[in-house]
C-alpha cells in the first residue's frame, strides 16, 4: 500500500496496475466503470451523473466543461487534465488523486473527501464550498489564486505559508486569525476563559469532536497523525 505523507497528513494513494487497465472510449454510463484507462479525450462536455469511477486512471483530458453529480470516484489518478470549468457536486471520492490537473473555475460543493491528493494543480478562481473530510486530504503545491479556500485555523493542520495568496472562505471575513498575522483581539479570543464560563467553554469543546470550518468540515486532522482532515502546503 502506497502512501504520502504531508506534515502530520498521511493520505492512502491509487493502487494502480496498468496491465489490467482497459481503454475505453467513454466515462458516461448508469453503472460502474472499473479497470479502466482514458487516455488523451478532447471533449467539448463530460457529464457523469449518478455514476461510480473505480479502479483507473484519466490522462490528458481536456474538456471545456465537466459535471460529475452524484457521482462516486475511488482508486482513480486523474492525471495532466485540463477543464475549463469542473462542477463537482454531491459526491463521494476515496483514494484519489489529482496531479498537475489545470481546475481554474471549479465549483465543488457538498463533496465528501477521503484519502485524497491534489498536487500541482492550478486551482485559480475555484470554489470549495461545504465539502467534508472523511479521512486524510492534502493539497500540495497547487496554485489558488483568486480561489475560494477554506480559513487557515492552527488546530486543522491546514497552513498557507507555503501557497499564494488567495480569498478566504467568506465565512471567515473579518476573524483576523490567518496565519501568524493575529490581532491582539484575535489572540485573547483563543485563550481558554477561567471560571464558570471557563468550564462550559471546555464542555463544549470536548462534546464537540468536529470542526466547522467555512465551507469545510471534518475532524481536526492535528489530533492524530494520518487521520482525517485537510492539510495544504
Amino acid at each position: 500500500m502506497s502512501t504520502r505523507t504531508v506534515g502530520r497528513t498521511t493520505v492512502t494513494l491509487p493502487e494502480i496496475d496498468p496491465a489490467y487497465l482497459a481503454p475505453v472510449d467513454s466515462l458516461v454510463s448508469s453503472d460502474t466503470v472499473r479497470d479502466f484507462m482514458a487516455d488523451g479525450h478532447d471533449l467539448r462536455a463530460l457529464d457523469l451523473v449518478d455514476g461510480h469511477l473505480q479502479s483507473g486512471r484519466i490522462s490528458r483530458l481536456s474538456t471545456r466543461g465537466w459535471t460529475m453529480e452524484g457521482t462516486t470516484v475511488s482508486n482513480v489518478e486523474i492525471l495532466d487534465c485540463d477543464t475549463a470549468s469542473l462542477a463537482w457536486t454531491g459526491a463521494k471520492t476515496r483514494q484519489t488523486v489529482f496531479r498537475n490537473c489545470a481546475l481554474m473555475g471549479a465549483r465543488i460543493s457538498e463533496v465528501a473527501f477521503d484519502d485524497s491528493l491534489f498536487e500541482d494543480c492550478r486551482l485559480t478562481y475555484a470554489t470549495f464550498d461545504r465539502v467534508r473530510a472523511l479521512g486524510p486530504v492534502a493539497f500540495v503545491r497547487c496554485q489558488p489564486q483568486e480561489a475560494t479556500l477554506p480559513p487557515h485555523h492552527p488546530h486543522t493542520g491546514v497552513r498557507g505559508e507555503d501557497r499564494p495568496p488567495a480569498h478566504p472562505h467568506p465565512a471567515a471575513a473579518g476573524r483576523g486569525v490567518r496565519g501568524s498575522h493575529r490581532t491582539a483581539a484575535a489572540r485573547r479570543l483563543h485563550r481558554r476563559p477561567r471560571g464558570a464560563v471557563g468550564r462550559r467553554f471546555l464542555a463544549r469543546r470536548l462534546a464537540d469532536r468536529r470542526l466547522s470550518l467555512g465551507g469545510l468540515t471534518g475532524p481536526a486532522s492535528g489530533r492524530a497523525p494520518g487521520g482525517r482532515g485537510f492539510r495544504v502546503t
